[in-house]
């Protein structure tokens, strides 16, 4: 909405020489060093779209204009300690809506962008993660099957051992009746 000017004298220069600043509901009166006004009829749009804020308890204006790319909120430790001495005015530029949104929907192409990657990095990471356990759990089943056929070839061999170890003790049985046998025969001979 374009503002209606009410009065306006051309010697008057509005820009770096604004002294006073009011904001009432609908009118802003802008008074120059030069004693001149200016009063301009503005919308509460024009105020909502700025989002003009007036603070503070003295009678001279101070207007905190932020750059390019902020907004207001970068003077929320500056301006209470002016608030004492000047009526504080805070503002937001207005900006392009095009522009804007342009801008918004590149920043959520390159949101998006960023979470997909990273979606894609975690399901990197969990693939190989399930990789690494499934390696992990075939190298445990092999040791469980490795051992498993120790055991079996220990008890095995205990077996074989055991069945060697009698049969030993039965030949040892075997020949020791076999040697009194002939040394009873030889001491028969002998006494004979």
């Amino acid at each position: 909405m374009i503002p209606q000017i009410v009065r306006y004298e051309p010697r008057i220069r509005i820009g770096f020489f604004m002294r006073m600043l009011s904001v009432s509901s609908d009118r802003l009166s802008i008074q120059q060093e030069c004693g001149s006004r200016l009063t301009l009829r503005v919308s509460m749009d024009i105020l909502a779209r700025n989002n003009v804020h007036v603070s503070g308890r003295g009678d001279q204006p101070t207007v905190f204009a932020h750059g390019f790319g902020c907004d207001q909120n970068m003077w929320r430790f500056v301006a209470p300690a002016f608030e004492k001495d000047f009526k504080v005015v805070l503002f937001d530029h207005p900006v392009d809506k095009a522009a804007e949104r342009k801008a918004a929907l590149a920043y959520e192409r390159e949101r998006r962008t960023r979470e997909r990657d990273k979606a894609k990095e975690e399901a990197a990471r969990q693939k190989e993660r399930e990789r690494r356990q499934q390696a992990l759990d075939k190298a445990q089943e092999a040791l469980d099957r490795a051992k498993i056929g120790h055991e079996e070839k220990e008890a095995a061999i205990d077996k074989e051992r055991e069945a060697f170890e009698e049969k030993s003790r039965r030949e040892d049985a075997c020949w020791e009746r076999e040697r009194a046998r002939l040394e009873s025969s030889l001491r028969r001979a002998r006494d004979g």
